[in-house]
């Protein structure tokens, strides 16, 4: 039961972040600057749904810092 669930969660972390990485290269729908259609969290509902609540604050933790380190390179000045 719980490699099923850490395998869940894994998936569900690698879902968030191809996700928000598809995102990312999305141009902009909208007219109001910094607006994201917010697929990953989409996943983090499902997550909730699945896993429950404290399972799906890990997961939010676990993309906001994953994510932040992946895309850091972006906010380097040159």
């Amino acid at each position: 039961m719980k490699t099923n669930k850490l395998t869940r969660s894994a998936l569900l972390a690698s879902l968030m972040l191809a996700l928000g990485y598809v995102e990312s290269l999305l141009p902009a729908f909208s007219a109001i600057p910094g607006i994201k259609l917010g697929l990953a969290n989409t996943v983090l509902l499902y997550a909730v749904y699945i896993c429950g609540v404290k399972s799906a604050v890990a997961l939010a933790v676990i993309k906001a810092v994953s994510y932040t380190h992946l895309r850091a390179h972006e906010t380097c000045a040159d």
